[in-house]
């Protein structure tokens, strides 16, 4: 008896099984031929590139591979996936990367062109400290980077945002005479990329000597004289353009009278220049007081001249706008 099969397809399953009887009845058995490298391309200096290999047999049909790369010709660097990075040299390096399997290879064409760097960031740094006296100097430099992060040469315009001083155009910045920390005030830019620096302003050299000279008084006075409102006066100033300036007033005394009377007479001589100050607009909470007599005499022995070098308020900054000149308690 005979069947017959009517209108039906062969699935793919069966025809795969049927290529591959056929295959093995004439003994054919695939192996790699050809390797095809692509692309053909032009890469930027310092730019990457991914190539791709494909392996065909003889027949001309995909083989799988896991080709080995590598550089033939001078131009990059290629890793293990295909990556190719150009290098520093621009030219033409015909087939210069390769993918090999076996004793099967293929190659690809790379035209290394010259990079057109752009500015990327431009950074700030001071030849010192960023903290500086009022009115001295100090040079910055500016360095340039492109979006690979290689050195850019540029000539910036230099200038000052907010307050805080001058600049040259070479950088050379000279602090103002107002103390206070100038935040990002330093300005470099090129084009439309800039860079900015944070400087502080201290006090001057003149201003500590003004803040540090002493008061005197008459025996067993703890009243200012003319003399100690014209220094006081100069300290008045000094703390105006200081912002953040608090002193120490410590009352002395000569060795005459007992230690407690001295002590106590240290104190009204420390609460008079005090008050003083506090009269001429210096916020009490920028003061602070103490008395030590006759404990800590700054002249020895007994004449009227070491006596009167004794009777005094001195005075001890204890916060200024620098760290650099801030003496020590």
């Amino acid at each position: 008896m005979t069947y017959f099969m009517k209108h039906r397809t062969p699935t793919p399953f069966a025809t795969v099984a049927a290529v591959a009887f056929l295959v093995t009845a004439c003994g054919y058995h695939p192996r790699l031929e050809s390797i095809t490298v692509t692309p053909n391309t032009s890469v930027a200096v310092h730019g990457s590139q991914q190539f791709i290999a494909e392996g065909r047999d003889g027949r001309g049909d995909i083989f799988e591979i896991s080709p080995t790369w590598s550089i033939v010709a001078n131009g990059g660097s290629i890793n293990d996936a295909g990556l190719f990075t150009a290098g520093t040299t621009a030219g033409t390096f015909p087939n210069t990367v390769r993918a090999t399997e076996g004793d099967v290879s293929g190659t690809a064409s790379v035209i290394v062109t010259p990079r057109l760097p752009l500015l990327a960031t431009i950074t700030l740094t001071s030849t010192g400290p960023d903290s500086l006296p009022a009115t001295t100097t100090r040079q910055f430099l500016a360095q340039g980077k492109d979006s690979a992060g290689y050195d850019f040469a540029f000539s910036p315009t230099w200038s000052v945002v907010a307050g805080g001083g001058t600049i040259s155009n070479t950088g050379l910045f000279t602090a103002g005479t107002m103390p206070g920390v100038y935040a990002n005030t330093i300005k470099a830019s090129w084009g439309n990329v800039a860079g900015y620096a944070t400087v502080t302003v201290g006090s001057s050299a003149a201003s500590i000597a003004t803040m540090q000279e002493l008061v005197h008084f008459a025996y067993d006075k703890s009243d200012l004289t003319d003399t100690s409102r014209a220094t006081l006066d100069g300290k008045v100033r000094v703390f105006q353009s200081n912002p953040a300036m608090r002193i120490l007033i410590v009352g002395h005394t000569d060795d005459r009278g007992t230690g407690a009377y001295n002590l106590a007479l240290g104190t009204r001589r420390a609460e008079a220049v005090r008050d003083y100050l506090v009269a001429q607009g210096v916020a009490t909470s920028r003061i602070e007081l103490e008395t030590r007599g006759e404990t800590q005499p700054m002249t020895g022995g007994d004449t009227e001249s070491a006596w009167a070098d004794n009777r005094r308020g001195a005075f001890r900054i204890l916060v200024v706008t620098d760290p650099a000149t801030q003496p020590t308690r």
